[in-house]
């Protein structure tokens, strides 16, 4: 059997189909034992599922619960604004300023340009290609040989 007549089976059990669609599902059915299987089969289930489902009650209504609500919202006390110690506030108007103060400070230092040298190194009469250049500063304390 097709997945599309399953489907159609299905929505008939469901009750969703128009009633042309109900009619022919009828006559396969009545025709079809697999189709008819089927149709059984769902049906019980469908009977199986709606006579066990748990029903759930609350004792008391909707308002009864929001009234409740509403009576605590209004009998708590609101929180007051907390109190700030002297010290707190000014360290906070303290660290932005100091933050600032450092970036000016490290915007404003000089800067020392280290020389580069580079040199050549002596070339050997076995590989008159080989060529070296030395980079070296003294400020980072780094020293680079390059060797071609």
């Amino acid at each position: 059997m097709k997945t599309e007549t399953c489907l159609e089976i299905q929505a008939y059990v469901d009750g969703e189909l128009d009633l042309a669609r109900r009619a022919s599902v009828e006559t396969l059915c009545s025709e079809d034992p697999t189709a008819r299987r089927l149709l059984e089969d769902l049906a019980s289930f469908r009977d199986c599922i709606q006579g066990h489902e748990p029903e759930f009650s609350v004792p008391e209504t909707r308002e009864f619960y929001w009234n409740q609500i509403q009576r605590q919202l209004k009998s708590t006390p609101s929180p007051s604004a907390p109190t700030l110690s002297p010290w707190l506030g000014w360290v906070r108007w303290l660290v932005p300023v100091a933050g600032l103060a450092a970036v000016a400070f490290l915007i404003t230092l000089p800067r020392s340009e280290a020389p580069v040298s580079r040199t050549l190194a002596s070339m050997t009469p076995a590989s008159m290609e080989a060529s070296s250049v030395v980079y070296r500063s003294e400020a980072d304390g780094v020293t680079v040989h390059w060797i071609n």
